[in-house]
């Protein structure tokens, strides 16, 4: 059974969302990107039995990369190294924008995970014929 976990990473703040092979993504919980990052990850990646990461690719809304690309493909080359799991990247445009409108101040990060993780999903799930 494939277990998801959704990833909306930020310099601060780091929103994580859960799947399970019902494909609804949900909100899971926030973490802060301090020392203890990995050690976090590492305990939670366990405890929930995840299989597959799913990290939300920042890109402008003209599709081209920038800082924040950079700084996301960076993490998900530590998240490859240190963890050997499959590691997907989703289109996040717009994730934080639908998240504001659907969550308090305090967890739009986890809804936007939320949104990456359905978008993947969505895209990738048995009933795409795409």
């Amino acid at each position: 059974m494939r277990k998801y976990l959704g990833i909306d990473y930020g310099d601060v703040r780091i929103g994580l969302a859960l799947a399970d092979e019902s494909n609804l993504a949900l909100p899971f919980k926030i973490i802060d990107t301090d020392p203890k990052l990995w050690d976090t990850l590492e305990a939670l990646l366990r405890s929930e039995g995840i299989t597959d990461l799913v990290v939300g690719w920042p890109i402008s809304m003209s599709g081209a990369e920038n800082e924040r690309t950079n700084k996301t493909g960076i993490f998900i080359a530590e998240l490859e190294r240190r963890f050997s799991l499959p590691v997907h990247k989703s289109d996040e445009r717009l994730s934080t924008v639908a998240a504001r409108k659907e969550s308090s101040r305090a967890r739009v990060d986890a809804q936007a995970a939320a949104h990456i993780l359905q978008a993947y999903l969505d895209s990738h799930g048995p009933y795409n014929t795409v």
